[in-house]
């Protein structure tokens, strides 16, 4: 059959009504595939990827060509996680960021590219906890006091190559605007006497050992803007 032959315009009238549905199933799908290759890499082959991404984000920031039409600090981070995702830089990283960098829109994002990210929670937000909602800090302080034994002991691997521990406490919560998500409480004082650190994740398969070390590699602040008025305070 010659293609002339064919009458296009009534082929697309014809598929017409369901040809968002396959254009979003060929978009699921290379997503599928791109996290079934992500799983394939072990953690030292992310972590690596991940150092490097780290290393370079001063660099790679300046070369967005909307860098100097984008004040705000999110929308920064923002656009250079969409470059590097479109450029498909660093396969096998994922995402890790400090206090409110990460937001639901980028989150989302993430999420699309089939890849895992960690975000930093501050002890004054609230979540819902055994029923009512509550302060994150008045629940990791009462964990502390009555259910002490609910922390785990882990051992992490620093960067500097030396052995640590953790009290590492997670559980699966809901969050506003986040959907379901794996939280983490963490001590590094064995009695948990210190402040506690609050992190997120979508990767509610993460034991909490993963999660910690997977913080040394985080995104910060001074990274894109030393003192950005745009940052707003983590309390």
């Amino acid at each position: 059959m010659h293609l002339h032959a064919i009458n296009f315009s009534s082929f697309y009238s014809s598929i017409g009504w369901y040809w968002p549905i396959l254009v979003a199933g060929q978009l699921l799908g290379q997503c599928c595939a791109a996290a079934i290759m992500r799983r394939r890499a072990s953690p030292t082959e992310v972590y690596q990827q991940m150092a490097e991404l780290q290393s370079r984000v001063g660099e790679l920031l300046t070369s967005l060509p909307q860098q100097r039409s984008t004040p705000l600090l999110i929308d920064k981070v923002f656009a250079l996680v969409e470059s590097i995702e479109r450029a498909q830089l660093f396969p096998k990283a994922d995402y890790v960021f400090e206090r409110n960098l990460l937001t639901p829109r980028l989150a989302q994002m993430i999420e699309g590219t089939g890849k895992h990210w960690i975000g930093q929670l501050p002890s004054s937000r609230t979540i819902q906890w055994e029923g009512p909602w509550q302060r994150l800090g008045l629940v990791a302080a009462r964990l502390q006091q009555t259910s002490p034994q609910s922390f785990r002991t882990v051992s992490l691997r620093s960067l500097d190559g030396t052995n640590t521990t953790a009290q590492v406490f997670t559980r699966s919560i809901h969050l506003d605007f986040y959907g379901r998500k794996r939280l983490v409480i963490a001590h590094t004082q064995a009695d948990l006497s210190d402040s506690p650190l609050f992190l997120f994740t979508n990767a509610l398969h993460w034991e909490g050992q993963r999660i910690i070390e997977a913080w040394q590699y985080r995104w910060t602040a001074a990274m894109f803007s030393e003192g950005d008025p745009s940052l707003p305070s983590e309390e």
